[in-house]
């Protein structure tokens, strides 16, 4: 990710004590517009509504991207998801089973 925020410019200033120890640091950035910082279209990771879920872990293992972004046909953004969507979608549903298992065998 870092390659994509080259131009990200932060201001830093050191506050030191009278020992020389640093008392406060503070570091601001600046100004940058939204083209600036974005991701190419081309580098996000996109894919359509009817692929799996295991698809789309897969491709963001792969690219290191923690989002895949849902595109219709199209190209027009239907939604996102996220690695952490689908990890909690997998826990629910272990849940949900281990649940249903008692239900069901009593």
């Amino acid at each position: 990710m870092p390659q994509y925020f080259p131009n990200l410019a932060t201001v830093q200033y050191w506050i030191m004590g009278a020992i020389g120890a640093i008392i406060l640091f503070i570091s601001v950035r600046q100004h940058l517009t939204a083209g600036e910082i974005m991701i190419p279209l081309e580098d996000l990771v996109v894919m359509l509504p009817s692929r799996s879920a295991d698809e789309a872990l897969m491709k963001m293992t792969r690219t290191r991207m923690g989002k895949v972004f849902v595109c219709d046909p199209q190209g027009v953004l239907l939604g996102l998801v996220s690695k952490t969507d689908i990890m909690n979608m997998a826990s629910e549903r272990q849940e949900f089973q281990q649940e249903l298992k008692k239900f069901c065998c009593k």
